[in-house]
């Protein structure tokens, strides 16, 4: 609720600066969107005015972006191929090549869902190649993660491996652990789906201790996902009494934020 407050004090402004515009981005990223609609009405506010400051252009296209993403984790994938095309067209039209690669994310997350993997690689390998050329390490540690992803998809499991050490080596050096959270869970997953129980269950782990450094609704939004994970590897490891405690715990983590994760822990609990 602080949080909020402070989102709308400073779109209540008659006029907004760049540091107004950091300051919007930072804070609308801590606001619960799982539970209500106000986080999507205040980016829609944020673009608003945006748009109509000289100082906060660029802005737009980031919230944009941030509003992708959040339809994307609603599974509303029309309403997240909107605002990622109009972040990306705007981005691309202002000549801005390190903001149009970091709409490659959710671009190659919606290619994928469409069956559509080789657009999936080349978004994500042409960000990676932009994310070089800038030596942007958070981007690069991103774009490895995705590639990694879509491999993970193609059960190209040691390429996938490959791709998401770097991922991962990359984020610790800056340490960005809101990333590191699920560059260790895609290991946890690649590890489990080569047989390798201990190392996903060790990677897994990893993913856990990155969430101390995490706060808000994030801490539960990931504690969720990576519970959910844990009991992927143990159902994968025919432990399905520990499966089913973390699926559970999953589920209890999720509710703590209102997030909707049940489909992902019955489809698990069902196959058990």
């Amino acid at each position: 609720m602080v949080r909020v407050l402070f989102c709308q004090d400073i779109l209540d402004k008659s006029s907004l600066s760049e540091d107004d515009f950091r300051q919007l981005d930072s804070a609308l990223f801590q606001v619960n969107y799982y539970l209500s609609n106000t986080a999507i009405a205040l980016y829609h506010r944020a673009i608003q005015q945006a748009d109509q400051s000289a100082d906060g252009s660029k802005y737009a296209g980031i919230f944009e972006l941030r509003l992708a993403d959040i339809y994307w984790d609603f599974e509303k994938l029309d309403s997240s191929s909107y605002y990622i095309d109009l972040a990306a067209a705007r981005f691309k039209a202002s000549g801005d090549e390190l903001a149009y690669a970091r709409t490659a994310n959710i671009r190659r997350l919606i290619k994928a869902a469409e069956g559509d993997f080789l657009a999936a690689h080349e978004i994500s390998f042409d960000a990676l190649h932009v994310f070089e050329k800038y030596g942007n390490k958070m981007g690069i540690g991103i774009a490895n993660r995705d590639i990694a992803s879509i491999m993970i998809h193609e059960k190209k499991y040691q390429e996938a491996l490959a791709y998401c050490t770097k991922s991962i080596v990359t984020l610790e050096s800056i340490d960005y652990w809101y990333e590191l959270v699920f560059s260790h869970q895609r290991m946890a997953i690649i590890y489990r789906n080569l047989g390798d129980f201990q190392k996903a269950l060790s990677f897994l782990q990893k993913g856990i201790a990155a969430c101390y450094q995490l706060e808000g609704f994030r801490v539960y939004q990931a504690v969720a996902k990576l519970y959910w994970t844990r009991g992927y590897i143990y159902e994968a490891a025919g432990k399905y009494d520990q499966a089913i405690t973390c699926l559970d715990s999953s589920v209890y983590f999720a509710h703590q934020i209102n997030l909707s994760f049940d489909r992902w822990v019955y489809d698990s609990k069902g196959r058990i």
